[in-house]
């Protein structure tokens, strides 16, 4: 005679209990599994963590993998810095926001934004002094409201300092007109 597991209440019974006193459903160890011993229990958590630590050394690194990726990322990271087409692209996006900011702070009245969503507000580039990594991004994507309301087409750069993590909002301005 063994301790199961009711097959409709899930609480412990005899195998050859004729109905569950829980529940009183017919025959509540037919079909029931077993209820498990402490035994069972610490063989199937020392499965688990056996499984466990090999995927967790399989997947681990070695301090040598780990070196050589920080180091093809600093060495990728100082190539980019001075590819003006890698570190334009990478002044686009991570300084666009600060940039806009700013841009938007020149306006007097409403400013209207007209890149699309994939559109970058800055597709186009040029260095401004190459050795310290600081670039002028251009465009003119953007419209301001005259004091009429109308809303002319507006033309704007923004020098920003790409040396540091992140970039630094050196200078901006914005004229009327198109690039």
């Amino acid at each position: 005679m063994a301790i199961v597991y009711c097959r409709e209440c899930k609480k412990e019974v005899s195998d050859a209990a004729v109905t569950c006193p829980h529940c009183g459903i017919a025959e509540p160890g037919k079909g029931a599994k077993p209820k498990p011993t402490t035994k069972d229990s610490i063989i199937g958590l020392l499965i688990l963590c056996g499984i466990v630590g090999g995927l967790v050394f399989a997947c681990s690194d070695s301090k040598e993998e780990k070196a050589a990726a920080a180091a093809k990322v600093e060495a990728d990271t100082a190539a980019c810095k001075k590819d003006l087409q890698c570190i334009g692209d990478k002044a686009s996006m991570v300084a666009a926001r600060p940039c806009a900011a700013a841009i938007e702070r020149l306006a007097k009245g409403e400013v209207t934004w007209t890149d699309g969503t994939l559109e970058s507000k800055f597709p186009r580039f040029r260095w401004l002094d190459e050795s310290k990594t600081h670039l002028t991004l251009l465009g003119d994507k953007v419209q301001f409201a005259n004091g009429f309301g109308a809303k002319i087409n507006i033309k704007y750069f923004c020098q920003v300092d790409m040396s540091g993590d992140s970039p630094i909002v050196l200078n901006v301005n914005a004229m009327e007109g198109r690039w």
